[in-house]
């Protein structure tokens, strides 16, 4: 389990999430992505990430103000992540 820090590019502007790629080697795995948005109380699934595709990712990811992130693999491979890549485009108040 990867667990972020609240992400608000210090802003309190609007955000829309569009897509999350994960950077990790291929493997047959897949990793459960979880969001909250309102300070860890409550988490809702955003997607599962198939990571045996070439460019694993979810998208479509609402919008708020500040978001942190949950990740959990939990198949018998070992997770092999580099990183995330977050595309985000900035909205109206």
């Amino acid at each position: 389990v990867v667990q972020t820090d609240k992400l608000d590019a210090e802003t309190e502007q609007r955000k829309f999430w569009g897509r999350l790629d994960f950077v990790a080697d291929k493997s047959p795995g897949a990793v459960l992505v979880e969001v909250t948005d309102d300070d860890y109380a409550t988490y809702r699934v955003w997607g599962i990430v198939d990571l045996s595709q070439q460019r694993p990712y979810v998208n479509r990811g609402g919008a708020s103000r500040r978001r942190a992130f949950r990740m959990t693999e939990t198949d018998e491979f070992q997770p092999r992540w580099e990183a995330i890549e977050l595309t985000v485009s900035e909205g109206e108040s």
